[in-house]
């Protein structure tokens, strides 16, 4: 591994490491070596395929083809229920090696489910030298995240604890010393790429998304000195300075990641640009005044971040997620029609996938919403949402009145009429049964 690694050997040795556990017997077999070199040149697909073939065990079997899947609650209770019988000596099949895979996966399903609390107190306990700084800024924990990094001075050569070591100076308002971290953090991100071999791809995505965050850092030092210096002229602001500010944050609004991207690449840019936004608000509420431009600029960046980290939350299919992203804008009042219908939206699409008393909830939500002070396409759309309500819950003929309904209040819904002719369409599928 540290031949592919440090001189750039990776074909070679990756070939000749997967020649080894074809053709050594089963004790000797460099599986450990081979799966480093998958998961540093991010080759998913290969690491999966290796931990089938070196491990036999159903349960592990199962968690890793729920992981393929993207089922992430399912493969993290298998994960957690062998971790279980192994602790009470009932596998004695599974060695070490696998007790540490299911360990490392059972914190990726976590991370995905952002879990972040338990995995915080999971990270203290056994003191895990690369989540835990993950989890205190995010919890936020700053001054336990400060002392981390100066305890483990080993880590400074990570581009990562760079981004960590911005994270803390930002916050305790140390901007002087950001730009000398953010050149250290981009040197250390470029030997990275440099090290890569040249047809990789999946391994410079992450290192790209790694450059976002520090670019970002960047200008999130920029903002905090506009808002430092509004502050210090009693938050009089510079036309001019307010124009640039304006500026970065239309420019995030633009710069999202890929809406296929993994959920903790939105997670780490969306959670880094609430704290500021907060921050820039904070400041200006300080003050005294909660109209201030800051003030009103900073809440609705906010609400508008977690508006578009909760849909792609319920794209990837992670509703408790998507859900509590959603419950953190009742802080924020008042909060414009729009983006209360789109809160609105968001949760009754999260619901509909559920059963039982909570479809029955969120159907109880939509009828005693008032849509008068909507429009008509939004009030088409909560009525198609109503009748795909009735139609879960066994409402059929009412269901084919509310889309009828919906679609003559406006009828160039598209998503209605998709709607109404696939309920048509199994009506018409049960009556030729």
């Amino acid at each position: 591994m540290h031949l592919g690694h440090t001189y750039s050997c990776w074909d070679e040795a990756i070939v000749y490491l997967e020649d080894q556990c074809r053709n050594e017997p089963e004790p000797d077999r460099p599986y450990k070596v081979l799966a480093e070199l998958y998961k540093l040149l991010n080759e998913q697909d290969y690491l999966y395929g290796l931990w089938k073939t070196q491990f036999c065990t159903p349960d592990t079997l199962h968690g890793i083809a729920y992981e393929q899947y993207a089922l992430w609650e399912s493969a993290q209770e298998e994960y957690y229920n062998l971790m279980s019988k192994v602790q009470e000596r009932s596998c004695p099949e599974v060695g070490h090696e696998e007790v540490a895979m299911l360990e490392g996966r059972w914190i990726h399903c976590a991370r995905q489910l952002h879990q972040w609390d338990v995995l915080t107190e999971f990270s203290r306990q056994v003191k895990h030298p690369s989540l835990l700084p993950q989890c205190l800024w995010k919890v936020p924990d700053w001054p336990a995240l400060r002392k981390f990094l100066q305890d483990n001075p080993a880590l400074r050569d990570d581009p990562h604890c760079k981004i960590y070591q911005m994270y803390v100076a930002i916050q305790e308002g140390k901007i002087g010393e950001t730009e000398a971290l953010y050149n250290q953090a981009v040197q250390l991100a470029l030997a990275k790429w440099c090290a890569l071999p040249a047809a990789s791809v999946f391994a410079r995505i992450s290192l790209l998304q790694l450059f976002q965050q520090i670019v970002e850092l960047q200008e999130s030092s920029q903002i905090l000195v506009e808002v430092n210096t509004s502050a210090r002229s009693g938050f009089h602001m510079n036309p001019a300075g307010f124009s640039d500010l304006k500026h970065i944050l239309q420019n995030w609004r633009e710069r999202l990641p890929n809406k296929w991207d993994d959920i903790n690449v939105w997670n780490e840019l969306i959670a880094w640009r609430n704290h500021i936004f907060q921050f820039s608000a904070q400041s200006a509420q300080n003050m005294g005044d909660k109209s201030h431009p800051l003030a009103e600029l900073g809440m609705q960046e906010t609400i508008h971040s977690i508006l578009h980290f909760s849909r792609t939350a319920r794209k990837h299919k992670l509703y408790d997620v998507c859900l509590t992203a959603l419950s953190q804008l009742f802080r924020y009042t008042p909060i414009k029609p729009v983006d209360h219908f789109m809160r609105l939206r968001e949760q009754l699409k999260c619901q509909l996938h559920s059963t039982g008393a909570e479809l029955q909830h969120g159907y109880d939500i939509l009828r005693r919403t008032n849509i008068e002070h909507y429009d008509d396409m939004q009030k088409a759309e909560l009525l198609q949402m109503q009748a795909e309500f009735l139609q879960a819950l066994g409402h059929g003929q009412e269901a084919n009145k509310t889309y009828s309904k919906a679609l003559m209040l406006c009828d160039t819904l598209g998503k209605g009429w998709l709607c109404w002719g696939q309920y048509c369409d199994s009506q018409f599928r049960v009556d030729e049964r």
